[in-house]
């Protein structure tokens, strides 16, 4: 015979629970609707247009702050390992970069990867302004949700 697949799902409403009871179908057919939540384009356009906001250095400081606390703890292990080659996803304005020059940890190259350009310009005069890393730093524009790091 025919007989219908189907799946159960618990639904919570005013503190009980309650099944109902799906066709296998109606999965199938939720499965191929997709609804995009997260527009990588529009992102990468407020992150260029953040940079560029004139007040945009006075939050800066938390990104600095938050990348050289995480990086303190390649200071526990980096006797034991080498980081000759290092890539930072979602760059940013290169807070992972200023945290990590004369660390000692050595660094040979840095990648920065980020969506936005802009925000690789800002990156980029950074690093060769008043402190300039002890490391080559190359920066690529691209999603850093799918990067192609291919040599």
């Amino acid at each position: 015979g025919n007989t219908m697949a189907a799946s159960a799902i618990c639904l919570r409403r005013g503190g009980s629970l309650r099944s109902r009871v799906q066709p296998a179908s109606a999965s199938k057919q939720a499965r191929h609707l997709s609804v995009q939540v997260f527009n990588r384009d529009l992102k990468a356009w407020q992150r260029g247009a953040a940079v560029n906001a004139p007040d945009f250095e006075n939050y800066t400081y938390l990104k600095d702050e938050v990348a050289s606390r995480l990086l303190e703890r390649l200071d526990d292990i980096h006797e034991s390992y080498s980081f000759a080659d290092v890539v930072d996803l979602g760059a940013g304005t290169g807070h992972a970069r200023r945290a990590l020059t004369d660390r000692g940890l050595g660094i040979k190259h840095l990648l920065e990867i980020d969506s936005s350009e802009e925000v690789l310009k800002k990156s980029a005069a950074d690093a060769a302004g008043d402190n300039p890393p002890d490391f080559e730093v190359v920066q690529l524009h691209m999603s850093e949700e799918v990067p192609d790091l291919a040599p």
